[in-house]
């Protein structure tokens, strides 16, 4: 139990290993948005980066869940901004973007 009025984060933070977010449902949209299984996710994971792809077709998004202020319009507000908190998930979500940035797909 959290005592000192302090939000604890560290549920949401990426954990090492395999799966950095043992909850995480995948969508893949060129699968037509249905669900990854979880024990296909690895293997699902390795054929899609190893293909080359047009650059014209390529889509990032990168969620950074902190933010200052909740705007009216943002449906994605989770936790107010905390310093430590955000370093730390922006280290993890660079180290994943490193561990795969030679492979064929990024390289394509």
């Amino acid at each position: 139990m959290n005592t000192n009025n302090t939000l604890d984060l560290t549920p949401h933070f990426a954990l090492d290993g395999d799966q950095p977010f043992k909850d995480r449902r995948a969508m893949m949209p060129f699968r037509g948005a249905i669900p990854v299984a979880k024990e296909q996710l690895a293997q699902t994971w390795q054929e899609m980066i190893n293909q080359t792809v047009s650059p014209r077709k390529r889509l990032v998004y990168l969620h950074i869940p902190f933010c200052a202020t909740h705007c009216t319009f943002c449906g994605f507000y989770q936790n107010r901004f905390n310093e430590d908190a955000c370093a730390h998930y922006t280290d993890a979500l660079i180290r994943e973007i490193e561990m795969e940035a030679d492979s064929v797909l990024h390289q394509s």
